[in-house]
């Protein structure tokens, strides 16, 4: 619930936010959470094939 309250505040003042962090800002914050997003995807993928050393044990 508290999730879903702060989204929605984040989401009433977007306007304010914007105008503080900027277009470039905007640009950036969006580019790290496509990044991060990517890396959570492949994560998830590689965890469900069974590849790679943190699902076989080893280190």
């Amino acid at each position: 619930m508290v999730v879903l309250f702060l989204t929605y505040l984040l989401l009433l003042f977007s306007d304010a936010v914007l105008r503080v962090i900027g277009r470039q800002g905007a640009s950036v914050l969006v580019r790290v959470m496509g990044l991060i997003l990517c890396s959570l995807s492949v994560e998830i993928v590689l965890t469900a094939l069974g590849v790679g050393p943190w699902t076989a044990g080893a280190h």
